[in-house]
């Protein structure tokens, strides 16, 4: 029993350790830059070793994405990040809370899960992704935005928007052009600026 444990433990090892060189590759070159024989080459292992662990490419980034989502619903519950959005101005405290966790997150494991699940246009391989993704994590800020009587289109533009700004004051702290701080604030400030131009609610209170 305690082989088959050791053995399973190695095995999920070498599955996580594919998962970080992707999103390595990811934060550096790309979307494209993802296949096979690239993290068979960079993990040193065989590529039927990562097609064994990851038969498509889909399923490499479905993996880079529950692990990002694991990570931040092992930091802060998911009710605690929709209340961050419904109640952003009651609470403000908590939205900026829930946001300095996720820059700590891209701070830790790059914006690879961010640049997938934003992609506009993903080729026939990916639409299961695209459709795991819909159902498991994004779901989740979609239910938040209808709160707000955000729906549909305008939800899910709203969505990758938010996303976007995440991604581009991480790119302005990583470049010394902005402070950990100035950088959240930033992405504070920009996010709750689209969520109250989106909400029917928000725009009837100031009519």
């Amino acid at each position: 029993m305690v082989h088959r444990l050791e053995q399973r433990s190695s095995a999920d090892l070498r599955k996580l350790q594919l998962v970080d060189i992707a999103c390595d590759l990811i934060n550096r070159e790309g979307l494209e830059a993802v296949k096979h024989s690239t993290l068979a080459e960079l993990a040193g292992c065989t590529r039927a070793l990562v097609y064994r662990y990851f038969p498509k490419k889909a399923d490499i980034l479905i993996a880079i994405s529950e692990a990002f989502f694991a990570e931040l619903d092992g930091l802060i519950d998911v009710e605690r990040q929709q209340q961050a959005v419904t109640q952003h101005r009651e609470d403000e405290f908590n939205t900026l809370r829930f946001l300095s966790i996720v820059f700590d997150l891209m701070e830790r494991r790059g914006i690879a899960a961010t640049v997938i699940s934003n992609t506009p246009a993903l080729s026939a391989e990916l639409e299961s992704y695209e459709s795991e993704i819909y159902q498991h994590y994004q779901r989740r800020w979609l239910s938040a935005f209808a709160e707000l009587g955000i729906e549909g289109v305008s939800a899910d533009i709203l969505l990758a928007n938010c996303s976007s700004i995440m991604a581009n004051v991480y790119w302005q702290f990583l470049r010394g052009k902005l402070s950990r701080r100035a950088a959240i604030k930033q992405a504070h400030q920009a996010i709750l600026g689209l969520v109250q131009a989106a909400s029917p609610q928000d725009a009837a209170e100031e009519a």
